[in-house]
């Protein structure tokens, strides 16, 4: 419903030595927009340390940032480093490794229940800020596999998670290893999900969050829904 703040988070190894806890990569995947909708991500420029620090000063931080213009079913990749923020109207699924280090670089100045200004974190902001304008904003072209009973699509992958969208029309099956955990995220629709060792489909609809244990085996869905399938 409004601007979130504008953050970066630092990556694996700044985060451990720092925080003694990860960094984050993480990925957007659009459900819902707004019209106009829109997020920050990236410099429109390479900006220097001192630029940074005295935009921060006069509040004119938001006159280097990219704004991008948001569509449902969007994606976008943010790799620790860059500079990010969700807009006002968008409803998306945030995909990310489990960490909670976020360094808050700019807050529209609002001010928390008390009438204080919230804090901001810009000394461990710099350290770990790409500055560059090297992030790449543009969708980059998809491929989709087409089954009976559903189609599969490749939304990214990376060395924490893969994210793959599935459009059931009536059903697929899969299988979750023992190597890791798995999870299904409904975005569209309802089905239901059949599971070794349940009598019955566990059914969901638009918005349930599934998680698989490593290890549980074959599963099948069947239905008509989008899913987001997702492994670590």
């Amino acid at each position: 419903k409004d601007n979130l703040s504008v953050q970066v988070h630092p990556d694996n190894d700044y985060a451990m030595r720092v925080e003694g806890e990860y960094g984050k990569t993480e990925m957007w995947y659009v459900i819902d927009a707004d019209e106009g909708a829109e997020l920050l991500y990236g410099f429109k420029h390479e900006i220097t340390r001192e630029e940074f620090a005295e935009r921060i000063r006069n509040n004119t931080l938001l006159e280097v940032t990219n704004n991008v213009p948001v569509h449902k079913g969007d994606v976008f990749f943010i790799p620790p480093g860059t500079v990010h923020a969700i807009g006002a109207g968008i409803l998306l699924a945030e995909i990310q490794e489990s960490s909670n280090v976020t360094y808050r670089v700019y807050d529209y100045n609002r001010r928390d229940k008390n009438g204080e200004l919230r804090p901001l974190h810009f000394d461990k902001a710099v350290q770990v800020l790409n500055m560059k304008t090297g992030v790449e904003v543009k969708q980059k072209p998809r491929l989709t596999r087409y089954f009976p009973g559903c189609s599969r699509e490749i939304l990214g992958r990376c060395q924490y998670f893969e994210v793959e969208k599935i459009q059931i029309t009536k059903g697929f099956s899969f299988s979750v290893s023992e190597n890791s955990f798995q999870v299904l995220l409904c975005v569209d629709g309802d089905g239901g999900l059949e599971t070794p060792g349940r009598r019955r489909p566990m059914r969901y609809k638009k918005g349930d969050c599934i998680f698989l244990p490593a290890g549980l085996g074959r599963c099948h869905t069947l239905g008509e829904a989008t899913l987001l399938k997702i492994r670590y």
